[in-house]
């Protein structure tokens, strides 16, 4: 009988436990990455220090002090992602050459990214269409020296 409990016990706790969802909160001082994650693109932990293995994840918030990518660099990079989605990168750019750097990049990756743009606002929020199904709102406002970029998926 007492082995009856443990079983119904065992197999009550590994259902319930496979229904919940499981989060993280990372938090990494600097990374060096060829990879830039628009909202909408699947979220990969790539060069990420993660112990456990990502598919135990189903949301989370990723905290990096610095990120160097390819084209330029920016600090204190936040990433939300639900359901292996990424759902908003947020990011800030100190230095007007980065800054330029920044921008080819974004044109380069985005089909007719200026176009999509009004002239010369800042701040500036408008929705930006990466492909015929993906679109999010590219947020970009300035304080001080640091240029506040938030791209957030719908």
């Amino acid at each position: 009988m007492s082995k009856i409990y443990l079983l119904l016990t065992v197999l009550f706790i590994s259902f319930s436990a496979q229904s919940q969802e499981i989060g993280i909160k990372h938090y990494q001082r600097k990374i060096d990455t060829f990879d830039f994650v628009f909202p909408t693109e699947p979220f990969s932990p790539k060069g990420l220090l993660i112990v456990l293995p990502d598919s135990l994840y189903s949301f989370g918030d990723i905290q990096i002090k610095k990120a160097n990518f390819p084209f330029f660099s920016a600090k204190n990079c936040s990433i939300h992602f639900e359901s292996d989605t990424v759902k908003t990168v947020q990011f800030s750019i100190v230095g007007k050459k980065n800054i330029a750097r920044y921008t080819a990049f974004l044109k380069s990756r985005i089909p007719n990214f200026s176009n999509q743009l009004p002239p010369n606002t800042i701040p500036i929020e408008v929705i930006v269409k990466l492909s015929e199904e993906a679109q999010f709102t590219y947020s970009y406002r300035k304080e001080g020296r640091k240029t506040w970029v938030t791209l957030t998926s719908k």
